[in-house]
């Protein structure tokens, strides 16, 4: 699994992609010309001290380790935790995206 680390592809697809908003986590994703599929992950200092922050990387990262396989080649793929993340667990971010995220790229990544 690659990382985005380029502050520059996390704005494009800010601008420029699809994005899924939710109280869980927002997911933006965008094309980015390469024969891979990229992730980044973003959690402001909003939502807690460093060991807060940690914890959701954490929990998306889990999450998203179970759904990458299924996820079209070719994006980039931006989370970003919101406060409606802080009381759950891992579990809870995979069933959301299973139900939502992983229906609304594939439905979205053709165009």
């Amino acid at each position: 699994m690659l990382t985005v680390k380029d502050n520059n592809h996390f704005l494009r697809a800010y601008k420029k992609g699809r994005y899924l908003h939710s109280n869980l986590l927002t997911l933006h994703f965008v094309k980015n010309g390469l024969d891979t599929k990229r992730y980044g992950i973003t959690v402001s200092k909003k939502l807690g001290n460093a060991v807060v922050r940690n914890r959701c990387k954490r929990i998306i990262r889990a999450g998203l380790r179970e759904i990458f396989d299924s996820l079209p080649i070719g994006y980039d793929y931006i989370f970003i935790a919101r406060e409606g993340l802080l009381p759950l667990k891992s579990t809870d971010v995979l069933n959301f995206m299973n139900e939502r995220a992983v229906p609304f790229i594939l439905r979205n990544a053709k165009r």
